[in-house]
Protein backbone atom coordinates (compact mmCIF):
# COMPACT_ATOMS: atom_id res chain seq x y z
CA UNK A 1 0.00 0.00 0.00
CA UNK A 2 2.94 2.21 0.41
CA UNK A 3 3.24 2.76 -3.22
CA UNK A 4 -0.21 3.27 -3.62
CA UNK A 5 -0.12 5.92 -1.43
CA UNK A 6 3.06 7.42 -2.87
CA UNK A 7 1.12 7.49 -6.17
CA UNK A 8 -2.17 8.89 -4.42
CA UNK A 9 0.34 11.81 -2.85
CA UNK A 10 1.58 12.34 -6.27
CA UNK A 11 -1.73 12.79 -7.89
CA UNK A 12 -2.56 15.06 -5.62
CA UNK A 13 0.44 17.50 -5.90
CA UNK A 14 0.44 17.44 -9.61
CA UNK A 15 -3.37 18.57 -9.53
CA UNK A 16 -2.95 21.37 -6.89
CA UNK A 17 0.32 21.93 -9.28
CA UNK A 18 -1.93 22.27 -12.02
CA UNK A 19 -4.34 24.76 -10.53
CA UNK A 20 -1.55 27.33 -9.09
CA UNK A 21 -0.04 27.49 -12.36
CA UNK A 22 -3.39 27.86 -14.03
CA UNK A 23 -4.37 30.52 -11.50
CA UNK A 24 -1.25 32.45 -12.22
CA UNK A 25 -1.66 32.45 -15.97
CA UNK A 26 -5.28 33.99 -15.59
CA UNK A 27 -3.57 36.65 -13.10
CA UNK A 28 -1.09 37.53 -15.76
CA UNK A 29 -3.88 38.12 -18.35
CA UNK A 30 -5.24 40.62 -15.96
CA UNK A 31 -2.69 42.33 -15.86
CA UNK A 32 -1.90 42.53 -19.25
CA UNK A 33 -4.67 45.06 -20.12
CA UNK A 34 -3.25 48.56 -20.84
CA UNK A 35 -3.22 51.19 -17.90
CA UNK A 36 -4.89 53.36 -20.39
CA UNK A 37 -7.38 53.61 -23.05
CA UNK A 38 -7.00 55.61 -26.60
CA UNK A 39 -8.48 59.07 -24.85
CA UNK A 40 -5.82 58.62 -21.87
CA UNK A 41 -8.66 57.69 -19.14
CA UNK A 42 -7.27 55.01 -17.02
CA UNK A 43 -8.84 50.92 -17.39
CA UNK A 44 -9.86 49.08 -14.61
CA UNK A 45 -6.55 46.39 -13.29
CA UNK A 46 -8.34 43.32 -11.79
CA UNK A 47 -6.78 40.89 -9.47
CA UNK A 48 -8.29 37.81 -8.17
CA UNK A 49 -8.48 37.58 -4.63
CA UNK A 50 -8.51 33.81 -3.60
CA UNK A 51 -9.72 30.60 -5.55
CA UNK A 52 -12.02 28.58 -3.52
CA UNK A 53 -11.04 24.93 -4.91
CA UNK A 54 -12.57 20.90 -4.14
CA UNK A 55 -10.90 17.88 -5.45
CA UNK A 56 -12.24 14.52 -5.54
CA UNK A 57 -9.39 12.03 -6.32
CA UNK A 58 -9.48 8.25 -6.74
CA UNK A 59 -6.55 6.10 -7.47
CA UNK A 60 -6.38 2.32 -8.19
CA UNK A 61 -3.75 -0.78 -8.02
CA UNK A 62 -4.07 -3.85 -9.54
CA UNK A 63 -2.36 -7.04 -8.64
CA UNK A 64 -1.96 -9.25 -11.15
CA UNK A 65 0.67 -11.41 -13.20
CA UNK A 66 -0.62 -9.67 -16.70
CA UNK A 67 0.51 -6.55 -17.49
CA UNK A 68 -1.54 -3.66 -16.99
CA UNK A 69 -1.97 -0.25 -18.44
CA UNK A 70 0.50 2.00 -16.00
CA UNK A 71 -0.91 4.75 -14.40
CA UNK A 72 -0.50 8.07 -16.06
CA UNK A 73 -0.73 11.30 -14.44
CA UNK A 74 -2.11 14.65 -16.42
CA UNK A 75 -2.86 18.01 -15.44
CA UNK A 76 -6.13 18.83 -15.29
CA UNK A 77 -7.70 22.58 -16.20
CA UNK A 78 -8.24 25.33 -13.76
CA UNK A 79 -12.05 24.86 -14.15
CA UNK A 80 -11.90 20.81 -13.82
CA UNK A 81 -12.60 19.99 -9.97
CA UNK A 82 -12.97 15.86 -10.32
CA UNK A 83 -9.85 13.37 -11.19
CA UNK A 84 -10.50 9.95 -11.62
CA UNK A 85 -6.90 7.85 -12.07
CA UNK A 86 -8.70 4.11 -12.47
CA UNK A 87 -6.93 1.64 -15.03
CA UNK A 88 -8.99 -0.76 -16.84
CA UNK A 89 -9.24 -3.63 -14.47
CA UNK A 90 -8.56 -7.01 -16.31
CA UNK A 91 -10.09 -10.26 -15.44
CA UNK A 92 -8.55 -12.42 -12.11
CA UNK A 93 -7.15 -9.41 -10.64
CA UNK A 94 -7.44 -8.04 -7.33
CA UNK A 95 -7.35 -3.59 -6.91
CA UNK A 96 -7.26 -1.69 -4.19
CA UNK A 97 -8.73 2.07 -3.72
CA UNK A 98 -7.75 5.24 -2.34
CA UNK A 99 -10.32 7.60 -1.90
CA UNK A 100 -9.30 11.38 -1.08
CA UNK A 101 -11.79 14.84 -1.03
CA UNK A 102 -9.66 18.27 -0.32
CA UNK A 103 -11.12 21.67 -0.55
CA UNK A 104 -9.33 24.89 0.21
CA UNK A 105 -8.55 28.80 -1.18
CA UNK A 106 -5.78 29.72 -2.83
CA UNK A 107 -5.19 33.77 -1.76
CA UNK A 108 -3.57 36.28 -3.07
CA UNK A 109 -0.79 37.68 -1.06
CA UNK A 110 0.80 41.83 -1.29
CA UNK A 111 4.31 41.63 -2.58
CA UNK A 112 6.40 42.21 0.92
CA UNK A 113 3.12 42.04 3.23
CA UNK A 114 2.62 45.73 1.70
CA UNK A 115 5.96 46.91 2.81
CA UNK A 116 8.78 49.16 0.90
CA UNK A 117 10.48 46.75 -1.31
CA UNK A 118 13.76 45.22 0.19
CA UNK A 119 16.75 45.48 -1.42
CA UNK A 120 20.15 44.30 -0.85
CA UNK A 121 23.63 46.61 -2.02
CA UNK A 122 26.70 44.79 -2.64
CA UNK A 123 30.11 47.13 -2.61
CA UNK A 124 33.42 46.17 -2.86
CA UNK A 125 36.63 48.25 -1.85
CA UNK A 126 40.21 48.43 -3.68
CA UNK A 127 42.15 45.50 -3.53
CA UNK A 128 45.21 45.53 -1.11
CA UNK A 129 48.22 43.31 -1.67
CA UNK A 130 50.34 41.74 0.72
CA UNK A 131 52.91 39.02 1.58
CA UNK A 132 51.68 37.98 -2.43
CA UNK A 133 48.05 37.95 -1.46
CA UNK A 134 45.44 40.60 -2.76
CA UNK A 135 42.63 40.97 -0.10
CA UNK A 136 39.27 42.57 -0.91
CA UNK A 137 36.71 43.60 1.48
CA UNK A 138 33.09 42.57 0.64
CA UNK A 139 29.94 45.01 2.05
CA UNK A 140 26.36 43.83 2.04
CA UNK A 141 23.79 46.61 2.93
CA UNK A 142 20.09 45.56 3.62
CA UNK A 143 17.80 48.40 3.42
CA UNK A 144 14.23 49.38 1.80
CA UNK A 145 13.25 52.00 -0.76
CA UNK A 146 13.31 54.07 1.76
CA UNK A 147 16.78 53.64 2.70
CA UNK A 148 15.88 52.08 5.94
CA UNK A 149 18.07 49.05 7.09
CA UNK A 150 17.84 46.03 8.35
CA UNK A 151 19.74 44.89 11.67
CA UNK A 152 20.27 40.64 12.80
CA UNK A 153 19.96 39.71 8.65
CA UNK A 154 21.05 36.71 7.47
CA UNK A 155 23.76 36.90 4.59
CA UNK A 156 25.40 34.86 2.78
CA UNK A 157 28.54 35.04 0.68
CA UNK A 158 29.58 33.01 -2.33
CA UNK A 159 31.58 32.23 -5.15
CA UNK A 160 29.96 32.23 -8.90
CA UNK A 161 32.52 30.13 -10.51
CA UNK A 162 30.14 29.70 -13.96
CA UNK A 163 29.49 33.34 -14.06
CA UNK A 164 33.47 33.97 -13.58
CA UNK A 165 34.43 31.76 -16.36
CA UNK A 166 31.56 32.92 -18.73
CA UNK A 167 33.88 35.89 -18.26
CA UNK A 168 37.33 34.75 -18.67
CA UNK A 169 39.09 33.38 -21.14
CA UNK A 170 40.16 30.25 -19.44
CA UNK A 171 38.68 28.93 -16.39
CA UNK A 172 39.70 30.22 -12.62
CA UNK A 173 41.21 26.74 -11.27
CA UNK A 174 41.58 27.65 -7.35
CA UNK A 175 38.44 29.90 -6.00
CA UNK A 176 38.81 32.68 -3.67
CA UNK A 177 38.79 32.40 -0.12
CA UNK A 178 36.15 34.29 2.28
CA UNK A 179 37.48 35.39 5.57
CA UNK A 180 33.42 34.68 6.25
CA UNK A 181 31.13 32.89 4.44
CA UNK A 182 27.76 34.57 6.00
CA UNK A 183 27.17 37.24 8.56
CA UNK A 184 24.22 39.08 10.22
CA UNK A 185 24.01 42.56 9.53
CA UNK A 186 24.64 45.28 12.40
CA UNK A 187 22.76 47.90 13.73
CA UNK A 188 23.40 49.95 10.73
CA UNK A 189 22.32 47.00 8.04
CA UNK A 190 26.08 46.03 7.24
CA UNK A 191 27.27 42.32 6.85
CA UNK A 192 30.60 42.22 6.05
CA UNK A 193 33.83 39.61 4.66
CA UNK A 194 36.64 40.04 2.64
CA UNK A 195 38.65 37.48 0.43
CA UNK A 196 41.67 36.35 -0.63
CA UNK A 197 42.83 35.73 -4.19
CA UNK A 198 46.81 34.96 -4.72
CA UNK A 199 48.38 37.88 -7.02
CA UNK A 200 50.09 36.16 -9.42
CA UNK A 201 46.65 34.44 -10.06
CA UNK A 202 44.48 37.75 -10.02
CA UNK A 203 47.03 40.05 -11.75
CA UNK A 204 46.12 37.69 -14.58
CA UNK A 205 43.42 39.77 -15.46
CA UNK A 206 40.66 37.32 -14.47
CA UNK A 207 36.88 38.38 -13.12
CA UNK A 208 35.57 36.85 -10.02
CA UNK A 209 31.61 36.70 -9.85
CA UNK A 210 30.94 37.31 -6.02
CA UNK A 211 27.00 36.66 -5.20
CA UNK A 212 25.60 37.58 -1.52
CA UNK A 213 21.72 36.48 -0.56
CA UNK A 214 19.75 37.27 1.71
CA UNK A 215 16.48 35.33 1.87
CA UNK A 216 15.07 36.04 -1.61
CA UNK A 217 17.73 38.94 -2.25
CA UNK A 218 20.90 38.37 -4.37
CA UNK A 219 23.15 41.07 -5.62
CA UNK A 220 26.33 39.95 -7.19
CA UNK A 221 29.78 41.87 -7.95
CA UNK A 222 32.62 41.14 -10.42
CA UNK A 223 36.07 41.86 -9.26
CA UNK A 224 39.19 42.10 -11.57
CA UNK A 225 42.47 43.07 -11.10
CA UNK A 226 43.45 46.76 -12.47
CA UNK A 227 46.84 47.70 -12.94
Amino acid sequence: MSDQSDKHTFALQHILSGIADGLNTAQENLRDVAPYDAFGRPNTVYQLPYLDFELKVTTSSLETNREVPMLKMARIPLHAYYFNLRPRQKEGTLSNEVNSTISGRFVAVVPNEGKPQRMLAFTSKSPEKKQGIYKISLEALCKNVLDEVFADVLVEFNFDKQASDRLNISPIENPPEFTKSEERTNPNGIASTSVSIPANEFEKGQTYVIVANAGNLYSSIAIQYEP
